[in-house]
């Protein structure tokens, strides 16, 4: 299995479920369990309209006019030409009478108006808005509340390669991607205690809080929406939920004060939210192609992104401005790292590299090439040693001068790879979903973590009974000579065609075998 990118990772794959709801929103602080308004009730009716007709334009990537339509909060800050809403009166709001075709420029634009109950949702929202009340912070409250907060750990029919994983920084704490849901590990050795829900698509991003005690959850529909959830990472209740119209989130990161979230995707850009206020704080501009990876500095004054082009952007968490434009890389960035003083910033891609970035200067201190293949994943530890997994399906700890110290070697494409907090061990997992720990300093395995596999799966291809080859059936040209003799010649084009049927045969006993393979790799990867 190819991890081109943790976008081919998580699209390519059939997923697990679809959304329970495709209407969520942020919600932090006091009014976390507050119950929704009556406003917020019928928001969420327009929130379908928007989803289903505006949000290319007005809800992910660059957003056309800066008109955001995602939340009532977005829509009451308007666009750049001014308000679109004017609370309590529907003729009078840009939002209603463009889309009802009353003033131009009509939307959507280039289309037909949309169907009457649509705007009669729209009408009668801004309508019943009352117009001295504020407009809310966060729209609604979280969704999936009604889900029950831990789950059963549903077991594999089968191993399958794991999206991401996250470890908390005390090395405690494992949390990867189930069937439907998150499962999380804990102890010495890590063992799975317990899961939690996630309905709504396919888990693409993991982290953990700095203190571990919360987790998020990023993934959705590929194509189709994105969510992204903060768990409790104890008791499993939802807290926030921050929905991603258009594309699956892909990468996910929280700050270390847990103010900030960012999030990133096929949209080209960061989300970046401020949880404290329950809104999004900016659109961070810049990336060209998917954003892989994203990492805030430890003081949260900056945020790094990586995307599927090789490039690496720094902004700045508060303004949203651009701070450095790192380039150098010529493939998928698919992880980026800071520094604990955050001074430099890490950087590994799939053209085989690790570069360590400068921050005064946005100018590249290090580059390195341990000859592992495209790196798909990487970890810095604390005293500035570095691992990397490769395609090549090896592990390695290199130091800054690019000395490769131990290497593990493991089944497939080494897909992750962690420090287990401050210690010598290695957790790694490779494309055919075995999660081994190994000692740093003798890349030898001490431990493999186990996985909910059902008893009847079967581990390994190569314990299935041997069977011989089928020989392919024998094709025997007939001998072609120039002859004027009737009977050879007929001959000769019997022969022909026997060959003919017989080659035939054998192209048709090929196209079913690779139908058969198809259909069992399908099966496999569901």
């Amino acid at each position: 299995m190819s991890f081109a990118d943790r976008g081919c990772v998580c699209a390519g794959r059939h997923l697990f479920a679809r959304f329970a709801s495709l209407l969520v929103a942020v919600v932090s602080g006091p009014n976390v369990f507050a119950q929704a308004t009556d406003s917020a009730m019928a928001f969420e009716k327009v929130r379908e309209v928007i989803a289903k007709r505006c949000v290319t334009c007005h809800g992910r990537g660059e957003l056309r006019g800066g008109l955001d339509l995602r939340s009532e909060a977005a829509i009451a800050a308007g666009s750049t030409s001014g308000p679109v809403l004017v609370r309590g009166e529907p003729e009078a709001s840009l939002l209603y009478t463009l889309t009802a075709h009353l003033e131009t420029p009509r939307m959507p634009p280039g289309q037909p108006r949309i169907p009457e109950r649509e705007l009669k949702i729209i009408h009668d929202w801004i309508a019943s808005l009352e117009q001295d009340s504020p407009a809310p912070s966060s729209p609604m409250p979280v969704a999936g509340k009604s889900l029950p907060k831990i789950v059963p750990i549903e077991e594999w029919p089968r191993p399958t390669a794991l999206a991401d994983l996250a470890i908390s920084r005390n090395g405690q704490r494992l949390a990867i991607p189930g069937r439907q849901q998150v499962i999380v590990f804990e102890g010495s050795p890590l063992r799975p205690v317990r899961a939690f829900p996630f309905p709504e698509g396919e888990i693409c991003a993991l982290t953990f809080s700095a203190d571990g005690k919360k987790l998020v959850v990023g993934g959705g529909l590929a194509g189709e929406s994105g969510l992204a959830v903060i768990f409790d990472a104890e008791t499993g209740e939802r807290l926030v939920a921050i929905e991603e119209p258009g594309d699956a989130v892909l990468t996910v990161d929280v700050s270390g004060d847990g103010r900030w979230l960012a999030l990133g995707g096929p949209g080209k850009t960061v989300a970046l939210h401020d949880l404290e206020h329950g809104r999004e704080h900016h659109r961070l501009t810049g990336p060209t192609d998917w954003v892989l990876s994203t990492a805030f500095s430890p003081d949260g004054l900056l945020v790094a992104g990586g995307d599927r082009f090789g490039g690496v952007r720094v902004w700045e968490t508060r303004t949203g401005k651009e701070f450095w434009t790192l380039r150098g890389h010529t493939g998928p960035i698919h992880r980026v790292i800071w520094s604990p003083s955050a001074d430099e910033l890490l950087s590994a891609s799939d053209d085989g590299s690790i570069r360590i970035w400068d921050m005064h200067r946005g100018e590249q201190r290090v580059e390195l090439k341990p000859g592992l293949g495209g790196l798909l994943d990487a970890d810095w530890h604390a005293d500035g040693r570095i691992a990397v997994a490769g395609r090549s399906g090896t592990t390695a700890i290199l130091s800054r001068s690019g000395e490769i110290g131990e290497r593990a070697k493991l089944s497939d494409e080494a897909a992750h790879v962690r420090f287990l907090g401050e210690s010598d061990q290695l957790l790694t997992a490779d494309a055919l979903g075995a999660l081994r720990v190994y000692s740093g300093q003798g890349a030898t395995i001490v431990g493999e973590i186990p996985l909910p596999i059902a008893s009847t799966a079967v581990a390994k291809v190569a314990d299935w009974p041997r069977r011989e080859r089928a020989k392919p059936p024998k094709i025997v040209l007939p001998t072609v000579s120039v002859t004027t003799n009737q009977g050879e010649l007929l001959q000769a084009i019997v022969d022909a065609e026997k060959a003919i049927a017989t080659a035939e045969e054998a192209v048709s006993r090929l196209k079913e075998t690779a139908a058969r393979l198809k259909k069992i790799a399908a099966e496999q990867s569901r």
